[in-house]
């Protein structure tokens, strides 16, 4: 069934998506100048570049945005205990749903996507150290 939007609906859906286009856009623009980077200056520049990209966009955001205080509320929660560090840990405890029929039931989601994203980085990072150590016992 398709039904009218109302407009504020309609301006939000198209910044979203011009966002989700520039993204896109500086994402693809990204690797390919860092693919020609790295073949033209060396492996290490595409590496280089990024280190002083977020260098010069730290340097922006602290000189040119706006500093905003935090509320005392915000400050008393925040200093209360070394457990409100790991508060943030809670989304991946899993969730009760009711469905339609009535039954209660646990939704796993949040918890598997944050593991297969940890397990996958963890991959990344074993698969290189493995490929390094191979390196260094040819040299000997």
């Amino acid at each position: 069934m398709l039904c009218k939007s109302s407009p504020e609906v309609s301006a939000k859906q198209n910044l979203r998506l011009l966002l989700l286009t520039y993204t896109r856009f500086g994402t693809a623009l990204g690797y390919f100048v860092g693919g020609l980077l790295g073949d033209w200056l060396g492996i290490i520049a595409p590496f280089r570049v990024t280190l002083v990209l977020f260098c010069l966009s730290t340097v922006y955001g602290y000189l040119f945005l706006p500093h905003i205080p935090l509320s005392e509320e915000v400050e008393k929660k925040a200093s209360k205990s070394i457990g409100a560090f790991f508060d943030p840990l809670k989304m991946f405890v899993p969730k009760k749903w009711m469905l339609r029929n009535g039954t209660v039931q646990r939704e796993y989601g949040v918890l598997l996507l944050g593991a297969g994203a940890f397990l996958a980085v963890f991959a990344t990072g074993v698969r290189v150290l493995h490929s390094r150590m191979e390196c260094m016992l040819m040299i000997f």
